[in-house]
């Protein structure tokens, strides 16, 4: 599994760069698209939530480490945006937020870099992490 994941993140270019929302809202989000002065490890693994997803069908999507589109709530996965990825820079509650709705979702659960899949051996740390992500409701 933990090979499967580290080649997810790098199997797919960064696309979205400096995502920055002052609200958790798309529309109130800046961004830098094509370009990026990102690593691998700095891709973005998200988990959204919602009581009932409204399909929306836009840039944002969320894959597994097969690259199997997810689309129910409370599965965890690597943000995609227009077939690549998107960078941590800038990324925060508020982006996280934003994007699970822009995909049709309520809210988000947590967020992390790729950069913790890197670390002391793959799956392990992103098990880890995740106990440690904030709750954003």
């Amino acid at each position: 599994y933990q090979r499967r994941v580290r080649g997810l993140a790098r199997r797919y270019r960064i696309k979205l760069d400096n995502v920055e929302c002052p609200e958790r809202f798309w529309d109130s989000c800046s961004f830098i698209s094509g370009e990026h002065d990102c690593s691998t490890g700095e891709k973005v693994f998200l988990t959204c939530t919602t009581e009932e997803r409204e399909d929306v069908g836009n840039q944002f999507s969320l894959v597994d480490e097969l690259g199997n589109t997810l689309t129910e709530a409370g599965q965890r996965g690597l943000l995609m945006f227009n077939g690549g990825t998107v960078c941590d820079d800038g990324f925060d509650a508020n982006a996280a937020v934003a994007i699970c709705r822009e995909m049709g979702f309520t809210g988000a659960t947590d967020y992390f870099s790729g950069q913790f899949v890197h670390e002391e051996d793959g799956y392990d740390a992103y098990n880890r992490y995740i106990s440690l992500s904030i709750n954003l409701d």
